[in-house]
């Protein structure tokens, strides 16, 4: 991944869409376009509120453990928004590290390729965010943003919670939630001790 100058981001995985272009945040410039494409969004998977760009400009006033400057990536087709995903982390019972993320994508660009590309950008911060906190302490990949999933951890330390043993990755708290229809699974290769939540992604 790379960022020129004119703040866009180049994914080495992004797929072969006309006019696709993926950049950083450009602040509230963007809250307009994050409103639509939130509520086209939400509509489309059967959710009943919508929000604001007013609300939008509440919520990021007030976000914490988490810059949108560097944590957050915007994907545009011809100069519109079609989605966006941003990556915070939070402190649980005083030592657990969750590392959280949300992906939004217009329904007309689902089916595309965009939210792979988008994953796997989110999951490459996360892991960055995880490397400047304590090598010893307990960390969770945290998500709901698909139809399946998972925390997965990768330290020791986590031993003590509910977990499934599944070929050498511990799966934590599965659950179904109801947003979008890919599915987060755990992997089968590219497994240590060290790592983060070695993890790979079925989805479109």
């Amino acid at each position: 991944m790379t960022t020129t100058r004119d703040d866009t981001i180049h994914l080495p995985d992004a797929p072969g869409v006309p006019g696709l272009r993926f950049r950083r945040f450009r602040g509230p410039d963007d809250y307009a376009a994050m409103t639509v494409v939130g509520n086209a969004s939400r509509l489309a998977d059967g959710a009943e509120w919508v929000v604001t760009a007013d609300d939008v400009a509440r919520i990021y006033a007030h976000l914490v453990n988490t810059d949108p400057a560097t944590d957050m990536i915007v994907a545009e087709i011809d100069g519109e928004m079609a989605g966006f995903t941003r990556g915070e982390w939070e402190l649980e019972d005083e030592t657990l590290h969750l590392y959280k993320f949300g992906l939004t994508l217009a329904p007309q660009w689902r089916g595309h390729g965009l939210r792979r590309a988008m994953l796997h950008w989110i999951e490459s911060r996360l892991r960055q965010m995880a490397a400047g906190h304590p090598a010893d302490a307990p960390k969770l990949l945290a998500t709901s943003t698909w139809d399946k999933a998972c925390l997965l951890y990768t330290s020791d330390a986590a031993d003590e919670r509910s977990s499934v043993d599944l070929g050498g990755r511990r799966i934590i708290k599965k659950k179904n939630t109801r947003r979008y229809r890919s599915t987060l699974q755990s992997a089968t290769q590219r497994t240590t001790s060290k790592s983060v939540w070695p993890t790979t992604y079925t989805m479109t």
